[in-house]
Order: C-alpha cells, then structure tokens, then sequence
C-alpha cells in the first residue's frame, strides 16, 4: 500500500509540474531593433535554455519525493496507522532535518505511542524552526509536562496565554504546571485571572480547592464552598460538601 500512496502522490505531483510547464509564459527574444516580442516562430535548434538561476522551477524532483513522502504520512495517519505514518514523518526527515512540519508530526506520534521521552527532541526542534507557529509550542508544553518538566512547561504555556489571552484551555494548563512545580502561589493567582474571564465555575472552584489543599489552608477551602454557595444557591451538592469538610476537620458546631 505505501507505494501506491506513494506513487499517487507523485503522479499528482507531476500533474502539477505539466500544468505548471503549460501556463508558464512564451519565451520572448529580442528583435534587431531592442524590441522584445513573442517567441511565436523559433524553432527547438534555435532555442537556448536559460541559465539555472533564471529559469522557473516550480518544485526540485527531491522537493517533490520530500512532500510526497509527507503527504503519505498524513494518509497514514488519517486511518490510523500511526506506526507507518511515524516511519513516513522520519523518512522526510532523513531528507531534509530542518522540516519543521514533520519534526512537529514526528514529536505528535510519539507522544501518543507513549513514548514522550523521544517526542521531546523533535517537538523542540520544530519551536525552534517556526518560534511563532501556536500549535507546535502547544506540543512542546504538552510533552515537557509528561516528562514532568512543569517549569518549562509553564515557561511556554505562558507564551501561549499572551498569544491568545482569552483561550481558558491555556490557563487551565499553566495554572495545573504551576501547581506540580510547587509554585501554589502562582497558580491560585492564575485562577483569579480564569475567574475574572469566565466568573465561578465548578470546574474551577475544584481546582482551587485542590491547590489550598496542596497549602494546607482551610480557610481558603472554606471561602471556595461558600463562593460556591453564593453563587449557586440551589445547588444541594456544595452545602453536603462542606458540611463534610467541616466535619472531617472536627468543626462539628458548623
């Protein structure tokens, strides 16, 4: 099957590279008085090839064998074969190293194959190929917080937040890097900043509680349950919660 996806590539490809060959424009030549006009009446004998830097190559034949091997790896892990689409991805690369598209690709499939320890490298190089690309720095986060490197993680999910302040999904993830790189402080001032975007939450409330557990203030807790409260008369759930809170911390009076 590889090689008819491959094959199709290339004769998409080379379909491409006639088209481009028909529509490029006629060759002019100069007439005896500086003019220039169409080319309509030279023969093949007559006709010299312009030099290399001028002539108007759409795409180099290794270019081309470069992409198609790209595009078959996207095949390959459009249905789901990711081992074959990996070794796709590693083939552009033996090519060409400095291919940002696959290193990004290459650094995906390792990560879902489990094996973040080995996406990190090829995640890293494509940030430093395309600094400004939001996905392929979203990657790198990801994999450095598998391999359990929160506080560079939090270095770049705070780039993120810059680049698009309104996306909550960012927040979340450096206030949760924030918190495994025992810096509680700054992820409870990264939820009061969620909680100013997007008011009171359940789902943020519980992660506030699970940093002021982390800290080991109950007063903090005890402010969460009744935010919740306030904010939420009607919902029973939060009353029975912190009565049990209470309760676990000897404050039966409560």
């Amino acid at each position: 099957m590889k090689s008819t996806l491959k094959l199709s590539s290339l004769a998409l490809l080379i379909i491409v590279l006639v088209y481009s060959c028909k529509t490029q424009k006629p060759v002019t030549t100069n007439t005896d008085n500086g003019n220039t006009n169409p080319n309509t009446n030279q023969s093949s004998a007559e006709y010299e090839a312009p030099p290399a830097a001028e002539r108007n190559d759409p795409i180099s034949e290794k270019k081309a064998l470069e992409e198609a091997t790209f595009v078959d790896g996207c095949i390959y892990k459009l249905i789901g074969n990711n081992r074959a689409a990996l070794g796709e991805f590693q083939e552009c690369l033996n090519m060409n190293p400095e291919n940002d598209a696959a290193n990004y690709e290459v650094a995906g499939l390792y990560h879902e194959l489990g094996q973040s320890d080995r996406a990190l490298k090829y995640a890293a190089e494509a940030v430093r190929l395309d600094p400004t690309n939001i996905w392929y720095k979203f990657r790198y986060a990801e994999i450095l917080q598998a391999v359990h490197r929160d506080n560079e993680a939090v270095d770049i999910y705070k780039q993120l937040v810059v680049a698009e302040p309104n996306n909550l999904d960012y927040r979340y993830r450096l206030a949760d890097c924030q918190l495994k790189a025992d810096r509680a402080t700054d992820a409870l001032a990264t939820y009061s900043e969620i909680e100013k975007l997007e008011g009171n939450s359940d789902t943020l409330a519980r992660c506030q509680i699970a940093v002021y557990r982390q800290l080991k203030d109950n007063s903090g807790i005890e402010k969460i349950y009744s935010g919740l409260i306030l904010d939420f008369p009607t919902e029973e759930k939060y009353y029975f919660e912190l009565a049990a809170f209470h309760e676990e911390n000897g404050q039966q009076e409560k």
